[in-house]
Order: structure tokens, then sequence, then C-alpha cells
């Protein structure tokens, strides 16, 4: 008995199949956006046929995950997605199955590296009305998950004294009850690398200026622990404020001294000073002051 031989494949049967799975990539509702945003068109989606298909399943994971409200692999998995390089070519980008890029929906570039698994405590965010010199913060926090409120924040105490961790807290129960999204911008480390990137990758800060601005809530920490340039106020911190006034968001601000009192960290030339002045002033505008007493750590 002679075995049987498959169907020889010939080259109009690849060619068939090539033509389908282009069509699949540009009619799936998952790729759409991607495919928008990036204006990809039908000569790149041929080159990057593999990578679309494998974001298209990575999608469809995702969304699963946010329905499950947790990531249904036990060690995660991570998602392809498309970006165009600085040149504008089509680049595949690898990021973990995130509970906190998706579920808590939080800005990749903003938030901590890690949250303080403490923050996840609800009792700490409840003991804030229990310190003398606290209620207030509670107060207008609970304004703001109970969206009774508008106002800015400019949260004024010295070091150790539950600034950062208050609203970092805040920040955990905010993007958990999925109220909208929110980010924390570090004045030491964080502000001068998003500053630096604008030489390196135009497109990328003006990506990440944007995703700032559109911020339901910005919380700003480390105010007054180090100087404030002329980059970091024309580039960033003046067009970032009078974007989020205009647009209505709410934005905090966590410092060491009083606001009308940081003129004195303005590094650069004498005549550029008036831009550190007005920003202070914006600052005042849209936040409302809430002091903290020393030594008072939650």
């Amino acid at each position: 008995m002679k075995p049987i031989n498959p169907k020889p494949l010939i080259k109009d049967d690849f060619e068939d199949a090539i033509k389908q799975a282009i069509q699949q990539v540009k009619t799936s509702p998952w790729l759409k956006p991607t495919i928008e945003n990036l204006k990809i068109k039908e000569i790149e989606i041929a080159e990057h046929l593999s990578t679309l298909l494998k974001l298209e399943v990575d999608q469809q994971e995702v969304e699963q995950c946010k329905l499950a409200g947790k990531c249904l692999k036990t060690q995660g998995h991570y998602v392809v997605t498309m970006q165009r390089n600085a040149v504008g070519f089509l680049e595949r980008k690898f990021a973990p199955c995130p509970m906190l890029d998706d579920q808590l929906k939080v800005s990749r570039f903003l938030i901590y590296d890690d949250f303080n698994p403490e923050w996840k405590d609800s009792k700490l965010f409840e003991s804030l009305k229990q310190r003398e010199g606290q209620k207030a913060l509670y107060v207008y926090l609970m304004k703001v998950l109970q969206k009774q409120t508008k106002d800015g924040l400019a949260l004024i105490g010295p070091h150790q004294s539950g600034k950062s961790f208050a609203l970092g807290i805040f920040a955990f129960r905010y993007a958990l009850n999925e109220l909208g999204t929110v980010g924390m911008l570090d004045f030491n480390l964080q502000l001068p690398r998003l500053v630096a990137s604008k030489k390196l990758d135009t497109l990328g800060f003006n990506r990440e200026l944007e995703r700032l601005q559109k911020l339901n809530i910005l919380i700003l920490d480390g105010l007054g622990s180090q100087p404030i340039s002329e980059e970091m106020l024309t580039d960033v911190l003046i067009p970032l404020f009078i974007a989020r006034q205009k647009l209505g968001f709410i934005t905090m601000v966590a410092s060491t001294a009083p606001i009308q009192q940081l003129e004195g960290l303005f590094k650069g030339y004498k005549d550029k000073r008036m831009l550190m002045t007005d920003w202070l002033q914006l600052v005042q505008i849209i936040t409302k002051p809430i002091y903290l007493p020393a030594l008072m750590p939650l």
C-alpha cells in the first residue's frame, strides 16, 4: 500500500493565507485603535503581520483579565504593544499584563515603581480623621472620592509628616475604585528625567506631557526639596498647570514649605526668575493649602 502524500503547498496558498491574515488584522476590533492611532498602512501591516496577530491575542487576554478582576496567569504575562520610534518606524514593545496599568488605570510613567503594599490597608486612610491636624486632609480627600469638589490641594508640612504616605494611600483607593486616572510625579527623580527625555525623544516627551495633562488627578510629590530650573518650568510645569486648569482636573502638590516661600528654589538667570513667580502664583490659584504638623507620620 502506497503512503498517502499530502497535497503539496504552492505559492498561491501562501499568498491567500497572507491576504486573509491581513484582512483579519484590518477588521479586528482589538487592533482598530492601534491601527488608527499609529496610522499604520497596509504595507506596514504585511511587514509586521506576526506581531499584529500576537497583539490581537494579547489584547483579548488583557480584556479577560479586566473582566475577571485579576491576572489569569499565575506568573502574569507579557503583552505586545506597537509604537513608532523617533524616525517613524514601527517597533515592538513588551509590557506585563498589569493590574496597575489596566485594572487600576494608572499611568505607566508617573506612578511609583511599586505601590507600597501597606497602602492597600483601608484602615490607614480612615486613620487620617483620628489625627490632630490631619482631619482637614481626610475631609478634603473624601470629597474628592465622592466627586464633591474639583479644588486642588497644596499639602504643606516638613519631612516625615506623612504627606506622601497619605496621598499614596489616597491614590491607591482612587484608582482601585476606578474613579479615574491618577498619577504621581516626583520632583526628585521623575521630573528631571522627563525634562531630559525631551532632547532624546521629543515624540515620547510630548506623549508623556499630554498624558500628564489629561490625568483626572495628578500628585506632584517632593516640591521644596530640589532646585527648579528654567527648563523644568518652560518645558513641563507651566504648560502642565495651564492645561490642567483649563481642563478642570485636580492637581495635588506636596511641599515642605508654603508655596509663596519657594521662589528661592529657582535655578537660572535672574531675568528668568519671573517664570518661577508666575508658576507659583498659578499653583496658589488652583490649589488650597492644608498644613500638616511636624513629626506626625501615619
